[in-house]
This record gives structure tokens, sequence and C-alpha cells, in this order.
């Protein structure tokens, strides 16, 4: 069964959110990267630019999707020593909310 983890982010700070995205970008984004090392893929991610808010209130600045084959990949992949060292760039560049669905 397929696991997704879910990213959230609201109130960002422009400046500072680039220098996660750039570093980020390379972990993910191309081949022989550390998501396809852990069987995962980017399913989509959204901006206030690309999707609609149907119900509720306040959309986020951010939503990602990533998708892998098992919450095993799923977890290396978040909590392992390469990204944690990149999330930290992300510390004060605005409030979120990550998820994991095992479906």
């Amino acid at each position: 069964m397929a696991a997704y983890i879910v990213v959230e982010g609201r109130n960002l700070n422009r400046e500072t959110i680039m220098a996660y995205v750039t570093a980020v970008r390379d972990l993910i984004a191309e081949s022989g990267s550390l998501l396809q090392e852990h069987n995962g893929r980017l399913l989509f991610r959204g901006t206030p630019q690309n999707y609609e808010l149907l119900e509720g209130s306040g959309g986020a600045d951010l939503y990602q999707v990533l998708e892998f084959p098992t919450v095993e990949d799923a977890k290396g992949f978040w909590l392992g020593d390469e990204y944690q060292a990149v999330k930290k760039l992300r510390d004060d560049a605005g409030e979120f909310r990550i998820v994991l669905i095992d479906s």
C-alpha cells in the first residue's frame, strides 16, 4: 500500500523559504535523487496560483505531496540525515504541517 507525505505551509517568509526550496529541489527533482533512493516521487506542488480552495477558509501558501511505496520508505526519506540537514533551512520560514498517510 502506498504512503504519502503531505506538506502544508502557511505564512511563508518568501526570502527565508527560498534557501530551503533551492536545496530541497536538488533532493527531490533530479534523477538519482534522495527521493528516488527512497522509491518516492513528487506528485504535485501547489501554490495559490494553481489550486482552488473548494471549502473552508484560508488556504495554504504551499501544498506538496510526495508518494512512496511504503511508510518505511517515506520515513526513511523524511527522517534521514540528508533531508534533516536541509529541513533546518526552513526553521524560520513559516508554519508547516506535515502529515504521513498510510493508504
